[in-house]
């Protein structure tokens, strides 16, 4: 995973690889926010369907250090509630997190982590 800042800060982008998902996966996010309400919008692509578009995911803020985006996402013809959210560890790291909601038991199931780590 790599982030780049654009625009000042104003947005990042990410370019993820990896073979998890089958050989060659590119994933690519942009997120950008509206330095006037602080609302941030995160959108996403990858190679895993060529059809693929860039598109947006959630919708989100940070509240006291932890950010908490919304949104919905297709999955074999099904909606589904879907949330990112973002903690600072220390000045160097962060945790993000993906959750789907369980509607049979009315909580998030966490699927997805990553930790990342600014490199000097």
């Amino acid at each position: 995973m790599e982030t780049k800042p654009f625009l000042n800060g104003m947005g990042l982008m990410d370019e993820m690889k990896s073979s998890h998902f089958g050989n060659n996966f590119i994933g690519f996010s942009f997120r950008m926010v509206n330095t006037k309400t602080n609302i941030w919008r995160i959108y996403w692509a990858d190679t895993s369907c060529p059809e693929n578009y860039l598109k947006e995911q959630v919708i989100g803020e940070f509240k006291n250090g932890i950010g908490e985006f919304y949104g919905k996402e297709l999955y074999l013809g099904k909606e589904y509630k879907l949330r990112f959210t973002w903690k600072k560890q220390s000045e160097n790291t962060a945790l993000w997190g993906q959750a789907y909601f369980d509607e049979k038991v009315k909580e998030w199931e966490t699927n997805w982590t990553m930790k990342f780590i600014r490199e000097n």
